[in-house]
């Protein structure tokens, strides 16, 4: 008996642990090689660069775009969009990754 208690409290307190939330959910869910408030480099390897969008909007009409190795200055990161604020060289709005990795980052690693 005294067994099955101790195996039910451990098995209680493994539990407790995966009941704490981050401050934000989205941020931890996936990871991410930006860097808020910090200069980030361009990964991405398309021809038409990284759209920078108009908005917080992954479909928001692009204003511009930013080729591989570029570095931009990112604001604050919206994490449920997954979208980082450009505000250097322009200002707008750009996608943080893709399905190939990370678009943005603070170290200069090869395209995605």
């Amino acid at each position: 008996m005294r067994k099955i208690s101790v195996l039910v409290v451990c098995l209680a307190a493994s539990f407790i642990g995966c009941a704490t939330q981050e401050a934000d959910p989205a941020e931890g869910s996936v990871l991410s090689a930006v860097t808020e408030n910090a200069d980030n480099y361009v990964l991405t390897c398309s021809m038409n660069g990284l759209a920078l969008r108009a908005y917080d909007d992954p479909g928001a009409p692009a204003i511009g775009a930013f080729l591989y190795k570029t570095l931009v200055h990112v604001g604050q990161v919206d994490w449920h969009t997954r979208m980082a604020n450009i505000t250097s060289p322009a200002n707008g709005w750009s996608r943080i990754d893709g399905a190939n990795g990370p678009l943005l980052s603070v170290n200069l690693t090869s395209c995605n």
